[in-house]
């Protein structure tokens, strides 16, 4: 476009001087052409936006990592008039469905459509909009363009994979008699706290039979679990210091750990403290099944947009515990400060372990003192899961040795 403007305005400028020195029908009739010919292409193009339809549809709005969602969108020119130069931008479409849409350049001719089913494969959880951005028109000449700007787009909330463990590994000698009995698996019925409808997630050990035959419908008991120790995880919301895609991709690996370990946990009633800093430091307690949900769905939508240390937060905590507990550090920003914080937690008598997302894969290389620290807190007997991008969480996470031999690599 701006290389049309600039011939236009040098052919107007070559006969204004034209009909200053010279004169003559030739100038007068060039310098008329340049100066009817934006006129007509305006009011064309102006057409044009006036003149179009557009639809667009998803089949669904709520989806889980890996599904596929079904976009349909279409335009029409339902005018006498052509359409020329029709750009159309997609939402996200330079990131998130960069391989699925790309932006669209197309001619309608008069009273035409395009319409097109596009299969969209949602490879991060989050929330993101899907649809059209935005139609630009663009004149026969190149030298006007006008946007029209889509301004509710679909808005599309994937939800991160839950991974089953069938083992991790946990210091349950910090927790009492019955909370050992529990995380392995055993249940103690003797203090009924209430009695409620089931839910999924809810032991079929739980069920109040007698009162789900009266009623009708399945009734559970909820049981008062009491503990003293406890695990604690600190998730970091900083957002890796990389390219848009590859901190998204890093993010979604993290919050599929942290989702993992919670899923593990909840399942056997071990008591979490869930701690992350928005804003200021947040704490959540979560002790049974039925608590895994709201955390959940906070995990799909969650945004990595703080700047508080992970170390900061961890510091703190440590200073708090009187009692031993299970030290969970999630991050995939290593340094100097999350070591220095999880040797304070061991010294401190805690049990601290690392779970953290390595970009080596996305960058070709390791962060200069990822072996470093990792060989240090394996020579301390502490520890932690380096999961890269391309691994497997549940292999990774479910294997004890890689848990205390933290330099191996995930297969």
């Amino acid at each position: 476009m701006k290389a049309n403007r600039a011939i236009w305005f040098s052919l107007f400028f070559i006969s204004v001087v034209f009909i200053y020195f010279f004169g003559g029908p030739v100038p007068y009739t060039l310098f008329y052409v340049m100066c009817i010919l934006p006129l007509i292409t305006l009011i064309l193009n102006f057409a044009a936006v006036k003149g179009f339809k557009y639809t667009q549809s998803i089949d669904i709005k709520d989806a889980v990592k890996g599904q596929r969602i079904v976009f349909r969108y279409g335009i029409h020119n339902e005018t006498p008039v052509i359409f020329p130069h029709v750009k159309i931008k997609f939402c996200n479409s330079d990131i998130i469905f960069a391989h699925n849409l790309e932006t669209l350049n197309l001619t309608l001719k008069p009273f035409s459509s395009v319409t097109e089913n596009v299969v969209l494969e949602c490879r991060y959880r989050g929330q993101y909009a899907i649809g059209i951005e935005y139609f630009e028109f663009i004149d026969f000449s190149g030298i006007f363009s006008f946007r029209y700007r889509i301004k509710n787009p679909y808005v599309v909330t994937v939800r991160p994979l839950v991974i089953n463990l069938g083992r991790f590994s946990i210091n349950t000698s910090l927790a009492s008699e019955v909370n050992s009995m529990l995380s392995s698996g055993y249940q103690d019925f003797s203090s009924v706290s209430s009695i409620r409808k089931y839910v999924y997630g809810d032991s079929r050990k739980s069920v109040h039979w007698k009162l789900t035959a009266k009623l009708g419908e399945l009734m559970v008991r909820k049981y008062e679990f009491t503990s003293e120790s406890e695990a604690v995880m600190i998730i970091d919301f900083c957002s890796p210091d990389l390219e848009k895609i590859n901190s998204i991709a890093m993010e979604d690996k993290l919050v599929e750990a942290v989702v993992a370990v919670l899923n593990y946990c909840l399942s056997r009633y071990i008591k979490i403290e869930f701690v992350y800093f928005d804003g200021g430091i947040v704490k959540k307690i979560l002790k049974e099944p039925t608590d895994f949900g709201e955390i959940y769905e906070f995990l799909s939508i969650v945004k990595f947009d703080q700047d508080l240390p992970v170390s900061d937060i961890s510091d703190l905590l440590i200073s708090e515990k009187i009692s031993s507990v299970n030290f969970f550090i999630f991050t995939a920003n290593l340094g100097a400060g999350v070591f220095n914080s999880i040797y304070k937690a061991s010294i401190a008598g805690h049990t601290p372990s690392l779970v953290y997302i390595s970009p080596e894969e996305l960058t070709g290389s390791a962060p200069p003192d990822e072996a470093q620290i990792l060989s240090e807190l394996a020579a301390r007997g502490i520890s932690s899961y380096k999961i890269n991008i391309k691994g497997s969480i549940k292999n990774i996470l479910e294997n004890s040795e890689r848990g205390n031999q933290l330099f191996r690599k995930d297969a």
